[in-house]
């Protein structure tokens, strides 16, 4: 070295603290992030999935025999049921007051039940 030089001094490399743990909480949201959205996919998947394979609902055609709550006359009824209970407001046919039929399909029987309105 010359006398009247001054030593290059080497550019200080400086860490900043906590830089490390910034990046690891940043790349633990974007994990968690991943997750979330995985999991939205997922449930989507799983309803199309779904929906694609269930069996379609059947519809059967009956005729009821309906006893009236008001006269007890026994009248007879063409329905269309599904799987799912259904509610029908009919008026007999002898008396016509107003009725509420209850309709539920059980292991290809059909249950029938009257009320009044």
């Amino acid at each position: 070295m010359a006398k009247g030089k001054p030593a290059k001094k080497s550019p200080k490399k400086t860490a900043k603290i906590g830089k490390p743990a910034a990046r690891q909480a940043a790349a633990v949201r974007a994990a968690k992030q991943m997750e979330a959205e995985d999991q939205q996919l997922n449930a989507k998947m799983e309803s199309v999935i779904t929906e694609v394979t269930k069996p379609e609902k059947t519809r059967v055609e009956h005729t009821a025999s309906v006893e009236c709550p008001y006269c007890g006359e026994v009248f007879e009824l063409h329905v269309s049921v599904d799987e799912e209970p259904q509610t029908l407001s009919e008026d007999c046919p002898v008396c016509s007051r107003s009725m509420s039929i209850h309709l539920l399909m059980e292991e290809d029987e059909l249950h029938v039940e009257a009320y009044r309105a």
